[in-house]
């Protein structure tokens, strides 16, 4: 039972890194776009000044920003943010439960019936915070995963003075 333990605080730990990982990405995709939409809607007004002078560029800065407002509410990643910033807070409370789980399992702190039911608990409310509702469904991009398993090598190294296998 106590590898089970271990297994599932290493899971429950990369997966909060992956989730930190993607909640940072669509934060970032959001940001752009409202950047781009305010220096596109500021520099139409200052763009008339010049309007004579770069007439196809305000052309298409214009265009370009009328078609992102159109289908800015049919983009995903505000629900992508809300849901994947509300699951990372609750990983990363489960995380501090797996590890002060894992030091009193060290310590012999419970019996064997004990860990079972424990273990089992934390297990459940793993699998309440990962499930997402039906409007989000995403990619896990490779850079990402790599990124996320990256983080996880120093926390074991760092945690736990483990050296992860693919290492």
């Amino acid at each position: 039972m106590k590898d089970r333990v271990w297994s599932c605080l290493v899971n429950c730990k990369y997966k909060s890194f992956l989730i930190q990982l993607l909640y940072k990405k669509y934060q970032k995709r959001e940001w752009r776009i409202s950047l781009f939409l305010t220096i596109a809607s500021s520099s139409s007004i200052a763009g008339w000044l010049i309007w004579d002078k770069l007439e196809l560029i305000w052309t298409i800065i214009i265009a370009v920003s009328q078609a992102i407002t159109t289908i800015r509410p049919l983009l995903p990643y505000n629900k992508y943010i809300k849901e994947l910033g509300t699951k990372s807070m609750k990983l990363e409370n489960l995380n501090l439960e797996y590890e002060r789980f894992w030091d009193s399992i060290s310590k012999d702190k419970f019996s064997d019936d004990e860990v079972e039911d424990f273990y089992y608990d934390l297990k459940r409310q793993g699998i309440e915070i990962l499930r997402f509702s039906d409007e989000v469904f995403f990619d896990v991009p490779k850079k990402v995963s790599k990124e996320a398993e990256e983080r996880m090598s120093v926390f074991l190294r760092s945690n736990y003075n483990v050296k992860p296998i693919n290492e």
